[in-house]
């Protein structure tokens, strides 16, 4: 009997950095794992190990910057201030996202992330956050 290949698990790229909020980086890893997807939780700083709000610490899969060249099904900004504001600033981060939604690629933000990242990359497509 010959069995077809495995589907191709879907690839999540979720970019944490100080100062995120932890509810809204840890429902966005754990939701897309649960049903089978392939989540990298990437330190958009220089350390792996990223101190997000009140004190819990994340250790990320990856540096962003290892990151850039590969490619993702979904990204999705967690956001928490000063997280969000930090995401904001991060141009490696901007330029990810730029190349993935040029793709036609899946993006979301959370709270503060649509517009203090999105909104100022020019990626809310028309759409208006109040």
């Amino acid at each position: 009997m010959e069995t077809s290949p495995s589907p191709k698990k879907k690839q999540v790229l979720l970019p944490i950095v100080a100062g995120t909020e932890p509810i809204e980086a840890s429902i966005p890893i754990d939701t897309p794992r649960r049903a089978g997807a392939d989540v990298t939780v990437a330190s958009a700083g220089d350390a792996l190990l990223v101190e997000i709000m009140y004190g819990v610490k994340i250790m990320a899969d990856e540096l962003l910057a290892d990151c850039a060249a590969a490619s993702y099904d979904l990204i999705v900004l967690p956001g928490g201030v000063p997280g969000a504001v930090n995401l904001g600033g991060s141009a490696t981060l901007e330029s990810i996202v730029r190349k993935h939604a040029e793709k036609g690629g899946l993006y979301a933000a959370i709270c503060a992330a649509p517009p203090l990242a999105l909104a100022s990359w020019g990626l809310l497509n028309g759409h208006k956050v109040e």
